[in-house]
């Protein structure tokens, strides 16, 4: 875009600055104005979209790292109560069974 405007800037200079040397000056110049202005949104929308791609690709690659070792910490707690209360149970239920064998063994045995 603004290789296109400086070339028609440097065209309608070149095609009317004889016949009319004032207007194709002055067009010419607000178009290699507007060229100018081009040029530096461009560079400046560049620059606005290089900065928030390198930002975002770190964010996110930090937010990765720690959203991985969160959930690396929480699957290990996790782990462990679900150890605990699997550990747990089973002793309960083994001694749920040791007791009702006791009182049937105790029972079959009394009479």
């Amino acid at each position: 875009m603004p290789l296109f405007l400086t070339g028609a800037a440097a065209l309608i200079f070149g095609v009317t600055f004889f016949a009319w040397p004032g207007i194709g000056f002055r067009f010419a110049a607000v178009l290699f104005a507007l060229a100018a202005v081009v040029v530096f949104f461009t560079g400046f929308l560049a620059a606005v979209v290089a900065f928030f791609t390198v930002f975002l690709t770190a964010f996110l690659a930090a937010l990765a790292v720690f959203l991985t070792g969160l959930a690396t910490f929480l699957t290990v707690r996790l782990a462990a109560v679900v150890a605990f209360f699997t550990g747990f149970l089973a002793a309960a239920f083994f001694t749920a069974f040791l007791a009702v064998d006791f009182l049937v063994v105790t029972e079959c045995t009394s009479r």
